[in-house]
């Protein structure tokens, strides 16, 4: 998440562990400003668009809602690629869809195949813990317009959602 952890020990006297986790500043009305490593990402736009998140993991999906609420996209939950297919049908407004591979119900590669369907335009982004090179090819071969890897870097998640808001 961008933050430090310390842990100071004295046999004997006990331990103090110490983190710190840092904090999205939203400066500007349409504007989303995330500190990573000595540079600032910034993401214009997100103002009248929609961002459907399709996660099963509570705090993976407060995570990525937490990033994105400075943006001032709309954003929507499901839970499993079935209600995610379910918000495609009934809302034309959806601007963009990070899903989640591994979803109980129906998981992420089953979803895709249905939105497509039903959107062809709709960009859809794999997020998912399979991290190796195979696994980003994959989930490109089957149709997913993007792929971020868990645990989502902030930057690189701003990075990803500025084009596809603009």
């Amino acid at each position: 998440m961008g933050g430090i952890i310390t842990v100071k020990s004295n046999l004997g006297m006990g331990t103090t562990i110490s983190f710190t986790i840092p904090h999205i500043n939203n400066n500007n009305n349409n504007n989303l400003i995330v500190a990573s490593e000595d540079k600032l990402v910034q993401v214009i736009g997100g103002e009248g668009k929609t961002i459907l998140i399709a996660e099963d993991e509570v705090n993976n999906y407060a995570y990525i809602e937490e990033i994105l609420s400075a943006s001032k996209a709309k954003i929507i939950h499901a839970w499993d690629g079935s209600e995610a297919v379910e918000y495609v049908k009934s809302n034309a407004n959806i601007s963009l869809v990070l899903m989640d591979i591994k979803m109980k119900k129906m998981d992420g590669y089953e979803a895709l195949k249905i939105i497509k369907k039903l959107r062809p335009e709709l960009p859809v982004i794999a997020q998912t813990a399979y991290a190796l090179s195979r696994d980003k090819a994959q989930t490109l071969q089957a149709g997913f317009d993007n792929y971020i890897s868990k645990p989502i870097a902030k930057s690189k998640l701003v990075e990803l959602i500025t084009g596809y808001l603009k």
